[in-house]
């Protein structure tokens, strides 16, 4: 027998057998690398962690309760509005909101909701929708909304207040000529008492338009209306207006155009940069091209010093759709379809920062078709594939965006409201279409510092308003709220944890794989005797 042969051979499978042990320690290493990858993805800064299980707030069945909105109040509470039909019989037809309801949440609880204006029994088209809202440096809470017939109101409390229907002003009607479209008006404030607001209008005989007026002592007078855009067809108008104040006197404003389709055909973006004195052209972000399905949805936030995003919905489907602008807002890049594997168009993202200065978004929106398998990712998903839920993102700088994480369990969400209290609680609520309800939960923001709450001065009466404009025609809730909350028992049990996103859905499924390979190569080679 040839002995360097035989030599040559133990040799070989010497070094086979080393390189396989090798092999199986690498693929542990990456399985429990990858393990620990998903558990850190889980649990980075900013994520949304130890979410309540949600609670439904409007409790009104057979009478719908939609559009709610949210207010950090840096006191420590969060302040929620929403639109109900509180009279007539259940599930009557049609089953249109005729009461704003409120409530607050302290950091420990919800309060009880009450109504604090319901729509007069003699109009017949008793309708309140569309409710914006913002929190001046006094502590006090202005409110606008679209009212019934193509009224427009405004008025205001004490945030301290808020929960009594009589801290709040008289109903002021601003115009009786709004388009009473979706979301068609919007409101900022600018410090001290200055508050801007762009509504879509429908003028007698004329084309539609968006128009401006601005009221320059705390809402108690308010300028003659000024146009911003005029519609070049009578068949087209205003829909789902934002606007957003930077300071010292910056405003961006964003609208849907939509036509006799009621689909959005084009969105549109105005800027002033002194205070709403003067505004330059409207300018075209984006508008929809032959067969795609639409554009709208549009929201504004301020990334840095001089950049802003709009981010919307549309193109050949309900896409969520990114544009950056690093000049505030002359100039626009093209769309960039950011969230690629969500879709739906059913509100707004909206934007919070907390105490780390971290710009989150949250968007009601599904798993996009093709993208299916990722459910089997996301605990809860298997109950509700094609069901809208809560999804949630981190702007990391430029154009990226985290990949985005459901939270809060996965439910049948539309028009997410979300707002950051105290620099990391996260108050979230949004309408259940299957229900007609309104649903909150809490939740906390990881690696964000709690800030110490700021007390508002003790409330003062008040102040009557001048009248500049007609009478109206809502009215004060005086009565006694009711204990009306409920848990919700019947949808799948959110989390309590942060879940994984696409790449790191994907790590949590091969990791236990690699892991169980390697640790198994490494077994069967331990046994084998050396030849």
């Amino acid at each position: 027998m040839n002995m360097e042969k035989v030599k040559g051979s133990a040799r070989s499978r010497g070094f086979a057998r080393d390189y396989l042990v090798s092999s199986a320690r690498v693929l542990v290493l990456i399985g429990l690398w990858l393990l620990s990858a998903v558990g850190a993805a889980a649990q980075a800064p900013g994520s949304v962690t130890a979410c309540s299980a949600p609670v439904n707030l409007s409790n009104s069945p057979g009478y719908a309760s939609v559009d709610p909105i949210l207010l950090a109040d840096p006191s420590g509470r969060a302040h929620l509005f929403w639109a109900e039909r509180a009279t007539g019989k259940p599930n009557a037809i049609p089953n249109v909101p005729d009461t704003m309801m409120y409530a607050a949440w302290d950091g420990r609880e919800w309060s009880q909701p009450i109504d604090i204006f319901i729509s007069p029994p003699q109009i017949f088209n008793k309708r309140i929708a569309g409710m914006r809202a913002v929190l001046d440096e006094e502590g006090m809470i202005h409110l606008i909304w679209i009212g019934p017939d193509n009224s427009f109101y405004y008025s205001a409390a004490p945030a301290l207040a808020a929960g009594s229907a009589n801290a709040w002003r008289p109903a002021m009607l601003l115009a009786d000529d709004q388009t009473g479209t979706q979301y068609s008006a919007a409101i900022a404030y600018q410090p001290p008492q200055t508050l801007h607001v762009i509504y879509g209008r429908s003028p007698e005989g004329d084309n539609r338009s968006v128009v401006y007026i601005r009221s320059t002592d705390g809402g108690l007078n308010w300028s003659a209306p000024i146009d911003l855009y005029v519609t070049w067809s009578p068949q087209r108008g205003a829909s789902n207006i934002r606007l957003l104040f930077e300071p010292p006197a910056k405003l961006y404003a964003t609208w849907t155009e939509w036509d006799e389709s009621g689909n959005g055909q084009a969105i549109y973006f105005v800027r002033s940069l002194d205070g709403g004195l003067t505004w330059d052209k409207p300018v075209l972000l984006d508008e929809r091209r032959g067969d795609e399905y639409e554009r709208d949805w549009t929201n504004l936030a301020v990334l840095a010093k001089g950049q802003l995003v709009a981010l919307w919905e549309g193109g050949f489907r309900a896409y969520p759709q990114a544009q950056y602008s690093y000049d505030d807002g002359a100039t626009w890049s093209p769309p960039i379809d950011t969230f690629r594997w969500l879709i739906a168009d059913n509100g707004f993202a909206e934007f919070a920062r907390d105490s780390q200065d971290r710009l989150h978004v949250f968007l009601s929106r599904r798993i996009r078709e093709g993208n299916e398998a990722l459910c089997d990712r996301f605990p809860g998903c298997a109950a509700a594939p094609t069901s809208n839920t809560l999804w949630h993102s981190v702007w990391e700088g430029g154009i990226n965006w985290r990949e985005p994480l459901p939270f809060a369990g996965f439910h049948d969400s539309n028009f997410t409201a979300a707002a950051i209290v105290g620099g990391n609680q996260l108050a979230v609520a949004w309408f259940n279409y299957t229900a007609l309800e309104v649903l909150a939960a809490t939740c906390t923001i990881a690696g964000a510092p709690a800030l110490a709450p700021r007390p508002w001065p003790t409330a003062t009466p008040t102040p009557t308003a001048t009248p500049t404009s007609t009478p109206t025609v809502a009215t004060l809730s005086t009565a006694t709220p009711s204990t009306r909350m409920a848990p919700v028992s019947d949808l799948p049990a959110p989390s309590t944890a942060g879940q994984p996103g696409y790449g790191v859905a994907f790590a949590a499924g091969i990791a236990p794989s690699l892991l169980v390979i390697g640790v198994l190569l490494a077994v069967r080679l331990s046994r084998r005797r050396p030849s």
